[in-house]
């Protein structure tokens, strides 16, 4: 049984891709023609991840979190509606191209009005911020869960497994997210914007 050269899980035989990190495996006669060709080869290897794949950009998952810390978390709200055009491109059958915009929006008046209540504290306005604060929560995790699923689905199509972990999209939600994409970029599943 031969090991992954990336990450050095053990391969089942005739794997196309490690399972774990998602490399591309090939075989000793595709090895030679990438030596032999590589930029014939390059671009085949290219144009199968391009193809129909939507392009993502790789961001460091540390500077997400440093960036969701100092914007009281508004930055993963971005970071979905930045990324819209691609998630609905993963998801044509499903209408969501709403959400994107909802949730971003539910995010912005929930930290506005938390703003405010520290300035001015108003029981009724304590309540209004309570109120976006849990709608809030809610539409995150359904974003985090419909997306995880695009991005798993589109994986699986591909004869590779990501974005298999509900649990860690619904609690991490964007850095689960882009490290998976991250991830996928680096096995060539989607295409990497510049």
């Amino acid at each position: 049984m031969a090991n992954c050269i990336k990450c050095g899980a053990a391969l089942p035989l005739n794997a196309k891709a490690c399972e774990y990190c998602g490399s591309i495996i090939y075989t000793p006669k595709e090895h030679l023609t990438t030596v032999t060709e590589p930029e014939r080869a390059s671009e085949a290897v290219q144009g199968t991840a391009s193809v129909s794949a939507p392009r993502f950009k790789r961001v460091s998952i540390g500077l997400m979190l440093f960036f969701a810390i100092i914007t009281l978390g508004l930055y993963l709200s971005i970071w979905f509606f930045v990324r819209r055009e691609q998630f609905i491109e993963l998801m044509p059958k499903k209408n969501t191209r709403y959400l994107f915009g909802c949730l971003l929006g539910l995010h912005i008046f929930y930290v506005l009005g938390y703003l405010s209540y520290l300035v001015t504290p108003d029981a009724d306005l304590l309540s209004s911020v309570e109120l976006f604060g849990y709608m809030f929560i809610v539409m995150m995790i359904y974003m985090a869960y419909i997306t995880r699923a695009a991005l798993a689905e589109f994986a699986a199509s591909r004869g590779s497994k990501f974005a298999d972990s509900i649990v860690l999209a619904i609690l991490l939600n964007a850095l689960y997210l882009q490290s998976q994409i991250n991830r996928m970029l680096d096995a060539r599943l989607l295409g990497e914007a510049s």
